[in-house]
Formats: structure tokens, C-alpha cells, sequence
């Protein structure tokens, strides 16, 4: 806090938090919280000033990793929430390798997603363009 005390934000019966990240500001913290069971975990983000927290996820995966963006306008953090088995021909069981994803989630209502279709389109110079090629026809890099 501004006045150089210590005060307690929130605790927890299942276990201590962890990956804890502050905004660029320094207005905001994020961190992944125990949740019931073993492994699974939920992604919370405080406002500094007032102590108001804010539930980003529900608790129901493995959510952990918790960063914002340089820019201060999305909040990234890995899940381990999917699903989808994979046949191991060495021990003739399922596994689950790719089950690992990350997630970017707005922190306001008025930012687009990065991913949605832009219905101007792309720009025409400046930026970053992964399509531009060097010499020959190759990606410049």
C-alpha cells in the first residue's frame, strides 16, 4: 500500500496463490488461485486502489500464468482445458498433450479482440505484415 504497510487482499483453505503480476500502472494485480481439488486453479485480478476483486475465470481448469499485456489492455494466462485424447502406441493408453492453451481476455469492454475481422481490413504499409515478402519470393524475416 502508499503508506508502506502490508495488508491482506484475500486468502485461501486450499493452498497458497501463485504467478503474481502487476499491471503496467502498478493499479492492478493478477494472480492464480488454489481452487478445490488437486490441480485446479482460477485466474483473479484486484484493483489496487479500492481492494476490489474480480473473478477472470471460474475455478473449473487449471488456470495459471496470469500477465498482462505491455499495453496494459488484455490479460494473457495459460489453461490446461482441453480435452482431447491421443492414442500412445508405446504404452497402448490415452494421453493428453495438447490439453495446454493460452487465453487473451479484454480488460475493457470498449477493446476489440485482436482476433476479430477488421471490416476496413488490413493496413496497407506500417505495422507488422507476416505476408511481406525479401528476395526470392521468401517471408523476410
Amino acid at each position: 500500500m502508499p503508506d508502506g504497510r502490508v495488508t491482506e487482499l484475500i486468502r485461501s483453505a486450499n493452498g497458497p496463490v501463485r504467478d503474481l503480476a502487476f499491471s503496467p500502472d502498478g493499479s492492478w494485480i493478477t494472480w492464480s488461485h488454489p481452487g478445490i481439488g488437486r490441480s485446479l486453479r482460477q485466474i483473479k485480478l484486484a484493483r489496487i486502489k479500492d481492494r476490489h476483486i474480480v473473478d477472470v475465470t471460474n475455478g473449473r481448469f487449471e488456470d495459471e500464468n496470469p500477465v498482462f499485456t505491455r499495453d496494459g489492455r488484455y490479460l494473457a494466462f495459460l489453461s490446461w482445458r482441453g480435452f482431447d485424447p491421443v492414442y500412445d502406441v508405446h504404452t497402448g493408453d490415452l494421453s493428453f498433450p495438447l490439453g495446454c492453451r493460452p487465453y487473451l481476455v479484454p480488460l475493457s469492454s470498449a477493446t476489440p479482440s485482436p482476433f476479430a475481422l477488421n471490416p476496413e481490413g488490413r493496413p496497407a504499409a506500417g505495422g507488422l505484415d507476416p505476408w511481406r515478402t525479401g528476395a526470392a519470393g521468401r517471408p523476410a524475416r
